[in-house]
């Protein structure tokens, strides 16, 4: 079984994993990745919410940024405030984390990692936000990735 690596140095983020032949730029072991994500620009245009993101390390460096597209899918009813559908491309200095999911409210979400690229080629795992600041609005993003 693989080891669950965590490891933030020097204030970037970095993945756990050995890195060997011609899988030198892919992950290979499960790790975990966290970092402050903070809006920058957000758009609503009919049922979508456009939103741009910056990503920051623990000392506050933008280390990335992040685009995500959320479509609201029900509203009301048993569904109160409503449910958004939603696409997000994480770009790190390494590659690109994709993932997607269903949040019933923006203060707290788990998505599914649908894949990567680069260092992140066939990661799976999940992507964990929870807001921790408004105005500009802040997450604390946790990435748990898996390899496939």
């Amino acid at each position: 079984m693989k080891i669950l690596g965590a490891i933030i140095a020097s204030g970037l983020v970095l993945v756990a994993g050995s890195y060997t032949g011609n899988q030198a730029n892919a992950l290979n072991t499960n790790s975990t990745i966290r970092v402050t994500s903070v809006v920058t620009n957000e758009k609503r245009s009919n049922n979508d919410l456009l939103v741009a993101k910056k990503l920051l390390d623990k000392f506050g460096s933008t280390i990335g940024n992040a685009y995500q597209v959320c479509t609201t899918v029900a509203k009301g009813g048993i569904f109160g405030n409503g449910v958004d559908q939603c696409l997000t491309t994480y770009n790190f200095p390494k590659g690109k984390i994709t993932a997607q999911g269903t949040r019933h409210t923006r203060d707290s979400y788990t998505f599914i990692v649908t894949g990567g690229s680069r260092r992140y080629n066939g990661a799976g795992g999940t992507v964990t936000g929870f807001i921790n600041g408004l105005s500009p609005r802040r997450e604390n993003l946790t990435f748990y990735l898996t390899t496939k």
